[in-house]
């Protein structure tokens, strides 16, 4: 990775004071976002492409055209600072991993993957970022139903490889790397076609260039039994150092909670 592309993706993630009249241009992977401040106003306009031009260099704040075409909305903010900042945020709603090939864990085993989970970002106003405008999605996905009829709940759909190592996951500003170490306590196989991560739980944490979150660990006890689940509240140890950039949207906690399903769910478009 270039200095260049490592650079942006860091200060994708940062403030910048707009001037009056102008346009303004984020971009990372397939996310363009446009941001102008009209007098006490601020147009904001995001699309997600179909993939043409998606591996391009990051666009941090770049002064371009206004583009016509686009679904903006307006927020009015009083005051003389023209100040925007981007920060990022995790899904919120639960996302359930899908592995691309089955993960078969035997009894008493354990084994860390890492999730990559596409990141939203957090549109602030002023200086400080005290006024929240908006959150876009930097990917569209699926939604999804996990666990039973009454009792489970609405959550989004995300087809994963479950890598077993950080230089396996990619270097961009709209991904985010997910450390989930699963222990299977129970003495029959696990079969993992299906993970709930919920993400209001976890932190999001820049390390070197990749955005990472704190680890997640899953402790199964067998299919009659509730599954625990921990969420760490500190960064995992990294070489290149870690700067906090976004707490969790709730408090994490311990929990008992279903978390493997092995079941189809039902997927929306």
């Amino acid at each position: 990775m270039d200095q260049n592309k490592s650079g942006k993706n860091e200060l994708f993630w940062s403030e910048k004071e707009l001037e009056g009249g102008k346009c303004y241009l984020w971009r990372t992977g397939c996310f363009h976002l446009w941001v102008k401040r009209i007098n006490d106003e601020f147009y904001i306009a995001s699309e997600i492409s179909d993939g043409t031009g998606c591996e391009e260099i990051p666009a941090v704040g770049r002064e371009v055209e206004y583009p016509d075409q686009k679904q903006w909305g307006r927020w009015i903010i009083r005051g003389q600072d023209n100040t925007v900042r981007l920060a990022p945020v995790m899904p919120d709603r639960p996302v359930v991993i899908r592995p691309t090939l089955p993960v078969r864990i035997p009894g008493s085993q354990n084994g860390m993957f890492y999730i990559i989970i596409p990141s939203w970002v957090k549109i602030s106003a002023g200086r400080s970022g005290e006024t929240v405008l908006c959150e876009r999605a930097t990917d569209t996905l699926s939604n999804t139903w996990f666990g039973d009829p009454v009792s489970g709940e609405l959550c989004y759909s995300l087809s994963t490889d479950a890598v077993r190592t950080m230089e396996e996951c990619p270097d961009r500003a709209d991904m985010i790397i997910c450390p989930v170490m699963i222990k299977n306590e129970y003495s029959e196989e696990l079969n993992i076609d299906r993970i709930c991560v919920r993400t209001n739980y976890l932190s999001i944490f820049l390390s070197g260039t990749r955005l990472i979150t704190n680890t997640v660990e899953v402790i199964y006890n067998g299919e009659e039994n509730l599954t625990t689940v921990k969420y760490g509240k500190k960064a995992p140890s990294m070489p290149a150092g870690v700067k906090k950039l976004a707490d969790p949207r709730s408090p994490a906690e311990s929990m008992m909670k279903k978390t493997f399903s092995s079941f189809v769910s039902q997927t929306f478009n």
